[in-house]
């Protein structure tokens, strides 16, 4: 054997002592990576639609009839509570968005005042908390949904 040549043990130590190249990130590890990135907002915002329907045994709270939506009774815009359970009621499609005259964003108005009358204690939550801002850690509120879904929590008004 050549004295220039490596043997098996040689080469293998000569590799191990190379600086590994690292990979760069996925574009899914980077978004999974940053808590407030649009991957975890939309988990978040699929899992809370899934809890708030859950509320009044999947009824919606107008009518009764069968949730197939749920309405944020403050704006999504509003960070703070954006996934809160108190900010959610379940509503049927009618309700939501299909009556002109009684729907959450057909007849906001007629829908507040029913809201008013109805179920004060959340329209008094509602006004004190409508102009609040706040930071919102998405990644978070993911976990604490999951656990609710999962049985894990008790789902709390917050």
């Amino acid at each position: 054997m050549a004295l220039t040549q490596k043997t098996p043990l040689k080469r293998k130590k000569a590799l191990a002592r190379r600086k590994k190249v690292r990979r760069p990130k996925s574009a899914l590890a980077k978004r999974k990576a940053n808590k407030n990135s649009v991957y975890w907002r939309a988990k978040a915002d699929s899992l809370w639609s899934q809890v708030v329907r859950r509320k009044n045994n999947g009824r919606c709270l107008y009518c009764g009839e069968p949730a197939r939506d749920a309405h944020h009774l403050i704006s999504r815009a509003v960070k703070a509570f954006r996934h809160s359970l108190m900010n959610g009621v379940p509503l049927c499609y009618q309700h939501h968005r299909g009556n002109a005259r009684a729907s959450a964003h057909g007849g906001p108005l007629a829908f507040a005042e029913w809201l008013r009358t109805t179920l004060p204690d959340i329209w008094a939550w509602v006004q004190a908390n409508k102009h609040k801002l706040g930071q919102h850690d998405y990644q978070a509120a993911c976990e604490r949904l999951q656990g609710i879904l999962d049985g894990a929590e008790a789902p709390s008004g917050e």
